[in-house]
C-alpha cells in the first residue's frame, strides 16, 4: 500500500493552481466504447483526494474539464473553491515535487514543511487511533457526460 516510504509534507497552494492540479490529475482519463470512464487509464496520475470534491467532464479536451471544485472549510461543510485563496495541503513529496506528472505542484506550492512521518507511519497511527476503520464511497468526483464503466473483480 506504501512501497515507497514517502515523506508527507504539508504546503500551501492558491486555488487556482489547485484546479490546474485536478487538471492534470484526469487529463489521462478516458472513455471506453460505451462511453464509459474507465477504470485503468488513469495510474497514479489520478490522485486521491480528501477534502476536496469536484465534478469533471472526460469528454472535454485534456486541459479544460474541471467543471466546478469544493472545498472542505473548518466548519465541516464544502464551499466553492476561490480561485485566489491560499489553501494548506498534506501529501506526499514524491507527488508534490512533480511524480506521476504533477508539475503544477511541483512548480506551484510554497511554505512547504516536512511532517515528521513517512506515509506508512501515519496510515499505522490513523489506524490504530480509529480503529475499526470504516471507509466508504462518499461521492466527491462527480463525472459529467459520463459514469464510471462496471467493476471487474474478475
Amino acid at each position: 500500500m506504501h512501497p515507497y516510504n514517502d515523506i508527507i509534507e504539508t504546503f500551501d497552494l492558491k486555488g487556482a493552481d489547485l484546479v490546474a492540479v485536478l487538471e492534470q490529475a484526469v487529463m489521462n482519463i478516458t472513455l471506453n466504447a460505451a462511453g464509459q470512464v474507465r477504470r485503468g487509464d488513469a495510474s497514479g496520475n489520478f490522485l486521491q483526494l480528501s477534502g476536496v470534491r469536484f465534478s469533471a467532464d472526460p469528454t472535454r479536451e485534456a486541459g479544460n474539464r474541471i467543471l466546478s471544485v469544493d472545498v472542505l472549510n473548518a466548519a465541516g461543510d464544502y464551499e466553492a473553491l476561490e480561485p485566489d485563496t491560499v489553501y494548506s495541503i498534506i501529501g506526499n513529496d514524491y507527488i508534490r515535487k512533480g511524480g506521476e506528472g504533477h508539475s503544477v505542484l511541483a512548480e506551484k506550492a510554497f511554505n512547504l514543511q516536512a511532517v515528521d512521518h513517512e506515509d506508512y507511519h501515519l496510515t499505522m497511527d490513523y489506524i490504530e487511533a480509529f480503529s475499526p476503520v470504516s471507509p466508504a464511497i462518499e461521492g466527491r468526483i462527480t463525472w459529467v457526460n459520463a459514469e464510471y464503466e462496471p467493476y471487474d473483480r474478475g
